[in-house]
């Protein structure tokens, strides 16, 4: 294959892609708007043991730039999955022991040790190297949220379905 058609294939490869994403994030929020779906996210820094646990009905990642801009400490996204506006407050609620400013509405919350397990997961699963009994009672505490499809995934299967339909 020529070097100018593999290019304009990946173009239009790269076109088909961001197309499927579009359309994905487009139908995401009109299912978020109709059944109150949303993602729930985890946003700290990556050196300290503090993490903000949100919602939003649009971007986790569009969050994160926003929550940056207030903040001058390099924040991450580490970890985002489907959720609602009532789970993330049921979140709140069981970690409320551990809220970064004790007394204050605020979503911030110190990293304990069993959200920080939550966290690895939501990115890894269950690994042999882990707290197998920490990890057997946070699955147990959270097997509501651990079934949850990520942010990535949601996108990532949008994409290959709106990729299959061009073929």
């Amino acid at each position: 294959m020529r070097t100018r058609d593999r290019d304009r294939m990946l173009r239009r490869a790269d076109e088909a892609e961001e197309k499927a994403r579009k359309d994905f994030r487009r139908s995401l929020r009109a299912t978020k708007a109709t059944n109150g779906m949303g993602t729930i996210y985890f946003i700290g820094p990556p050196d300290r043991d503090v993490v903000k646990i949100g919602w939003t009905s649009g971007s986790p990642y569009r969050r994160l730039k926003n929550i940056q801009s207030g903040n001058h400490t390099h924040l991450e996204l580490l970890a985002a999955i489907a959720g609602t506006k009532e789970e993330e407050r049921r979140l709140h609620d069981y970690f409320s022991f551990a809220l970064y400013r004790e007394g204050t509405r605020s979503e911030w919350f110190l990293l304990t040790i069993e959200m920080r397990m939550l966290l690895e997961l939501f990115k890894d699963g269950l690994r042999p190297n882990m707290d197998q009994d920490l990890a057997a009672r946070v699955k147990l505490n959270f097997a509501w949220l651990l079934a949850r499809p990520s942010y990535e995934a949601m996108e990532e299967e949008a994409c290959r379905r709106a990729l299959q339909q061009l073929r």
